[in-house]
Order: C-alpha cells, then sequence, then structure tokens
C-alpha cells in the first residue's frame, strides 16, 4: 500500500498548552480525506506541521517519503488551502483554474476542461468568481449554479500533487 503522508505520534505544544496529542495517520495516495473536529482542536495546527510551516513538538511527518523537518523543510508537490480559499474574484472559474496550474505546468486546458465538466461548472461560462454562491462543500454537487465548494474541489483537483489526491 501506498501512502503519501504518514503522520507517527505526532504532538503540538504552544508553551503548556498541547494542541496536537499523539497523532498516527496513514493517507493513501489517490483517495480524499476530511478530518473533522470542533474550532480549536488542532486540525488547522495539524495541517500546517504536514505541509512544514510548523514543526512537531514530538513524532514524526513523512509525505512522499521524506520526513518533514529532515529530508526536507517542506514537503514538496503539495498544494494546500488553510483555512478560507483565495480565488481571483475578478476573473472566471476556468481562469483561476489555469493560473494554478500553471504554477508547476503539469496539466494542460484540456486537463482543467475535463475537471471542470466532471464537477458541473462550465468552463466557457464567463461568471466571474466573486458571482458564485458560497454553498458548504457537503452540498457541492447540488444544483447547477456555480459555487465556491466545487471551485475549492478543482483546486485539489488540477493540482495533481496535493495530499487530498484525487484520480482521474
Amino acid at each position: 500500500m501506498e501512502y503519501i503522508a504518514e503522520i507517527k505520534n505526532v504532538s503540538k505544544k504552544f508553551g503548556d498548552e498541547t494542541v496536537v496529542r499523539e497523532v498516527f495517520l496513514s493517507l493513501e495516495a489517490g483517495k480524499i480525506y476530511g478530518i473533522a473536529g470542533r474550532n480549536g482542536s488542532g486540525k488547522t495546527v495539524l495541517f500546517k506541521m504536514i505541509i512544514g510551516f510548523l514543526k512537531p513538538t514530538a513524532g514524526k511527518i513523512f509525505v512522499g517519503g521524506k520526513e518533514i523537518g529532515k529530508d526536507t523543510d517542506f514537503a514538496e508537490d503539495i498544494g494546500i488551502i488553510i483555512e478560507t480559499p483565495g480565488f481571483l474574484g475578478g476573473f472566471n472559474g476556468y481562469k483561476n483554474l489555469e493560473y494554478l496550474a500553471g504554477i508547476k505546468k503539469q496539466i494542460g486546458k484540456d486537463e482543467i476542461r475535463k475537471s471542470m465538466e466532471l464537477a458541473g461548472l462550465d468552463p466557457d461560462s464567463r461568471k466571474k468568481v466573486k458571482k458564485y454562491s458560497s454553498s458548504l462543500p457537503g452540498s457541492m454537487m447540488e444544483g447547477d449554479s456555480p459555487c465556491l465548494s466545487k471551485l475549492f474541489y478543482l483546486v485539489v483537483n488540477v493540482n495533481a500533487y496535493t495530499l487530498l489526491r484525487v484520480n482521474q
């Protein structure tokens, strides 16, 4: 079994406060994962440690077979949006994804178009992202109107090297 990321007995403290305690997690390539928890439970801190923005107080994190903080400072070939996705509101969904795909130059226009169509978005729509509804991710496939959750799904998909990897 191939793991894209492995979290082994990871904890994080800020001063005397432990915000992440003894997390063990193995994430398989080709699957989508969600981390649920109440506000302040350490979800964001965990993601920041996985990508190398924060160092764990204890434990080890491996991404793509490399230990974060030892073999590499930051996780390579990972796209992640923590908190709120930052889209360019004055551009349509296709243009936002085209800019993102241009960072790694791993996929082209045809793949972007196909991904948008699979998510129920029209790649030829001129509707600006700032006009998309802000529907919740759980309702991402409901209705025909463009929504930010569909575009967020595509940010994960179009990057093609993200922790939350989606196989076509």
